[in-house]
């Protein structure tokens, strides 16, 4: 992340998980994702998300947890109401098996829809040592990667390259239509350079 953080034109540079996840409550299981990160930098990937109620959690806060709006009002489920103060079960698969956690739910956020990156209706909004005590690893499932402008995007792209030669497959945004799909249906690591262009790397997991 540190190496990261000192190519010339990134701007910011925020570690993630992001898998698949059951989440239980009061008897019933829904389906959703995971997405374990600095809660504060989840406006660089909903700027538009707004919160309904309550509050994210804090950056090191590893027992809370807010939830997408699907999520909190299932809409299969009528009358089930998942708000802040309630807890549920997250359970993921991991390399290791199924590993579960339970988390009180601080925040709800309010109808957004569906990202090429991650549905925020179904997501379950994790801080980073929210997700290590979930998947029980250190390793980063990606990095999100911000650049400053988006005549950077390149020379970023080039620096990355340089970095993890082999190890990372460059996304062009043409080809991320085709490919995100099996790229994030993996338990893998990535790399997504963000400006007014965005794209991934897809290459092996890292700790910092």
């Amino acid at each position: 992340v540190q190496k990261i953080s000192l190519i010339p034109g990134v701007e910011a540079v925020l570690p993630f998980y992001l898998t698949s996840a059951n989440i239980k409550y009061g008897g019933i299981t829904l389906t959703g994702r995971v997405y374990a990160t600095d809660p504060a930098s989840v406006k660089i990937l909903f700027p538009q998300l707004r919160v309904l109620q309550g509050t994210p959690p804090l950056r090191s806060d590893s027992s809370s947890a807010a939830i997408g709006y699907k999520l909190a009002f299932p809409p299969d489920y009528t009358g089930v109401r998942i708000l802040p103060g309630q807890s549920i079960v997250v359970e993921v698969v991991t390399p290791k098996g199924k590993t579960q956690a339970s988390y009180v739910v601080t925040c709800v956020y309010d109808e957004f829809g569906a990202t090429l990156f991650v549905d925020a209706d179904t997501m379950v909004l994790l801080s980073i040592p929210g997700g290590r005590r979930l998947f029980g690893e250190s390793l980063y499932h990606g990095i999100l990667v911000r650049a400053s402008d988006p005549k950077d995007v390149d020379y970023i792209i080039d620096q990355l390259s340089s970095i993890y030669g082999r190890n990372a497959n460059i996304v062009s945004p043409t080809s991320i239509l085709r490919t995100v799909q099996s790229i994030l249906g993996s338990f893998t690591f990535f790399l997504a350079v963000v400006a007014a262009v965005s794209l991934f790397v897809a290459g092996i997991g890292i700790a910092n």
